[in-house]
């Protein structure tokens, strides 16, 4: 798994928001992309499988990419990544909340197996993190400005997306659930998106975004088991967060 800027780098092979159509995503199969989504879903079953208190701690916390990699950097277990089809997942880079994703939906796969009813209308609002702007000491027309200008475009694309995913999972709270259970690329996945269709229309309103289903799923995971919270016999380490 590869890390850039400082932790996680480019997106999962074709996994990215649709807007930043990757040249490479094109010439992904169906069956190719779900290989990849199945490959993210073990690693971060395997790495819960080990570090279930730590990761807790992380996703409800929702610490950014830098903290995860100096403060929770045995989240990123290099056995895991061997222990993926083939060894595939040593080949893997996230970008933006996408490591978050993959733990989150490991937690609600570990941590809330059953379906059962959810109440999230007292739950607090979550904080999302707001990207820091552009240097505007940045020479314009720049490189540096330039590259500076598309990580904020990416991370107000991932603010986005955060926001609608707690919007959608306070909504509907159960079909999300049914959502995160269900396997990659099966018929009750489809099924699971069909039936979020109606809160996914009322929380994008008349704003356009467009996101692959991957994205949408990981957002759906990290904010529902915020908002969730984790079982009260469930262990969640406590961090010592370097300022």
């Amino acid at each position: 798994m590869k890390f850039a800027q400082p932790i996680i780098g480019a997106v999962v092979v074709g996994l990215a928001l649709c807007g930043s159509k990757p040249a490479f995503a094109k010439a992904l199969s169906l069956k190719e992309i779900n290989k990849i989504r199945s490959i993210t879903v073990q690693f971060g079953d395997c790495v819960m499988k080990h570090n279930a208190a730590l990761g807790r701690a992380v996703v409800l916390s929702n610490l950014s990419n830098d903290v995860i990699l100096h403060s929770a950097s045995r989240l990123i277990d290099g056995n895991c990544l061997n222990r993926t089809d083939a060894g595939m997942g040593s080949q893997m880079t996230f970008t933006g909340d996408q490591f978050r994703y993959a733990m989150a939906g490991a937690l609600v796969r570990m941590d809330y197996p059953v379906r059962r009813h959810f109440d999230f209308t007292n739950v607090l609002p979550l904080v999302h993190a707001i990207p820091k702007p552009v240097d505007p000491s940045l020479k314009k027309g720049s490189r540096k400005a330039a590259k500076a200008e598309e990580e904020y475009a990416k991370d107000r694309a991932f603010l986005f997306l955060s926001r609608f995913g707690e919007c959608v999972a306070r909504r509907n709270p159960d079909r999300t659930q049914d959502l995160l259970l269900a396997d990659i690329g099966t018929v009750e996945e489809k099924a699971a998106f069909n039936e979020l269709s109606a809160s996914l229309g009322e929380c994008l309103g008349d704003g356009q975004m467009s996101f692959g289903r991957e994205m949408l799923r990981g957002s759906l995971a990290l904010n529902f088991y915020r908002l969730a919270g984790a079982p009260l016999d469930a262990r969640v380490v406590t961090l010592k967060v370097d300022n």
